[in-house]
């Protein structure tokens, strides 16, 4: 059995990889924007990749909770009232 980085294998088959994740997002009820379809899926593999090959960094960390402060935003996740009143 041949033992492979996962950052190699991601790399050798990024393409199908997004290709793969386009076909599945392009099948949900609500369309997909450019940027979630151009940036998203890719952006994360090469940030995956990069942790995995150089480990965690202060830099990206900070990129996953902006970007999870945004995917908040978006989705505007709210219960009635009282988290309102709770701010």
């Amino acid at each position: 059995m041949v033992r492979v980085a996962l950052s190699d294998f991601i790399d050798e088959h990024r393409d199908e990889l997004v290709n793969r994740c386009r076909e599945k997002v392009g099948k949900r009820s609500t369309a997909p924007t450019d940027s979630e379809i151009n940036h998203g899926v890719p952006l994360f593999l090469s940030q995956l990749c990069e942790e995995l090959r150089h480990g965690p960094s202060k830099i990206h960390e900070i990129r996953a909770q902006g970007a999870i402060i945004e995917i908040h935003r978006r989705v505007k996740i709210e219960s009635p009232t009282s988290e309102r009143n709770a701010l």
